[in-house]
């Protein structure tokens, strides 16, 4: 499943993704580079329902994003 978000401001390597609460560990790319606005994740070990959803991503520099999504 992809997943579309805007990174502005953030940078640098995740080390964490939450979907509802909870891990996944199994995810592309695992680094966000500097001045990207949006980026696309692919995660492989969430199935998805339909409904929506929240997603939550932290990078190694403490940069905390959460958003909403839809399937």
């Amino acid at each position: 499943m992809k997943v579309w978000l805007q990174t502005d401001k953030v940078s640098g390597k995740i080390v964490a993704i939450r979907i509802d609460g909870k891990m996944t560990y199994r995810y592309n790319p695992e680094y966000i580079p500097y001045g990207v606005k949006n980026i696309t994740i692919e995660i492989n070990d969430f199935t998805p329902i339909k409904g929506d959803h929240i997603i939550e991503l932290i990078t190694e520099k403490g940069n905390y994003i959460k958003a909403k999504f839809s399937i």
